[in-house]
């Protein structure tokens, strides 16, 4: 169960993100995957009360580890030019 701590660091996190974006308005989706990036990260780090001493609990639950290559490139709401194949 998620203690008030942990929903108030979430919202703060979100509240950070949504700060650097330049929206008046947040479409619903954007939100949603706020949210999930921010869960991401939060997961993908050992808590010092965890279930483990060095494995995060995203690693625990799904054997998959966080690719530097591929995980840190961008910071989330940057603008990139994606060139689709046709």
């Amino acid at each position: 169960m998620m203690n008030k701590r942990f929903i108030c660091t979430v919202k703060e996190r979100v509240r950070a993100i949504a700060n650097e974006l330049p929206f008046e308005t947040y479409p619903h989706q954007l939100i949603v995957d706020m949210v999930y990036n921010i869960m991401f990260w939060i997961n993908c780090f050992p808590h010092k009360d965890g279930i483990h001493d060095k494995l995060s609990s995203r690693t625990v639950m799904t054997s998959t580890h966080i690719d530097h290559n591929k995980h840190c490139k961008l910071e989330f709401g940057s603008y990139v030019q994606v060139h689709k194949k046709t």
